[in-house]
């Protein structure tokens, strides 16, 4: 015969404890952008993202590097084909 509430059921019970207190403290809330341009600047080698249209939409600082002779190469919005124009002609 089975008691209600003993975990006969399920199985015994195991001894639970809060672990909240024992947690990591919570880190600042990123916005997803925010973390994504975190996690690109640690890729190591030239990295950039472009969108459906072909324009810029991220870059980490290797590939900002890669076109320093043109800045403003490197800015949300730019078509890839201007940056490999600019490129081609260095």
């Amino acid at each position: 015969m089975q008691q209600e509430g003993t975990g006969d059921d399920m199985g015994p019970l195991l001894p639970s404890i809060e672990i909240t207190a024992f947690a990591a403290p919570k880190l600042p809330t990123l916005r997803c952008t925010d973390l994504l341009a975190r996690l690109v600047e640690l890729i190591e080698e030239h990295f950039a993202l472009f969108d459906a249209d072909d324009r810029l939409l991220m870059c980490n600082q290797r590939y900002r590097q890669f076109i320093e002779a043109a800045p403003e190469l490197a800015t949300t919005g730019v078509p890839y084909r201007t940056i490999l124009k600019a490129c081609v002609a260095r």
